[in-house]
């Protein structure tokens, strides 16, 4: 299967390229700067993620977004969203987008992000904004139409350096 990895030079964007290679994928890094890439042999698209085409995405049975937006610019999860959501409209490559805990939902009774649930001052500014960001995109997506896309959520505490158990859990919209 020949995936591409918005966002390979990141430190989730990192991990998720070396498990794909280590498990057989046909992997391209898709990046703004690939000197910056942990393994210098992966074959890659130099492409800003607002400048991805959509003949950029063809060649690919999967996309994996791991984009992040820089603190004071999170606003570019909005707009690479949406952009990215054109780009894929009507063709047969996934989206499989890497959200944040903050865009689930606390519980099935009162329907509100975790997000939402937090008040001013719990959380640093820069979390806050991340989060609220990332939950506008994911409504984005799920609000999409003519798109094949999947969301990712990482546990609310990820530490990417931590250990690698090759486990996962299969949740819905709700916080596991």
């Amino acid at each position: 299967m020949k995936i591409g990895v918005i966002g390979a030079t990141g430190k989730l964007g990192k991990m998720i390229t070396k498990t794909a290679l280590e498990q057989g994928f046909d992997v391209t890094a898709i990046v703004r700067s690939p000197e910056k890439l942990a393994n210098p042999h992966v074959p890659f698209l130099k492409r800003d993620i607002l400048k991805i085409t959509r003949e950029d995405i063809q060649p690919f049975s999967a996309i994996i977004n791991a984009f992040g937006a820089s603190t004071g610019h999170e606003g570019q999860y909005i707009e690479s969203t949406q952009h990215l959501l054109n780009v894929f409209k009507g063709v047969s490559t996934r989206l499989i987008v890497v959200g944040g805990s903050g865009s689930l939902y606390a519980d099935k009774t009162d329907q509100k992000q975790l997000i939402e649930l937090v008040s001013e001052g719990q959380l640093p500014p820069e979390i806050l904004a991340t989060g609220r960001a990332a939950a506008k995109a994911f409504k984005l997506i799920k609000d999409s139409q003519d798109v094949r896309w999947t969301s990712a959520t990482p546990p609310t505490f990820f530490d990417v350096r931590g250990p690698f158990t090759g486990r996962y859990q299969l949740g819905t919209d709700y916080l596991i």
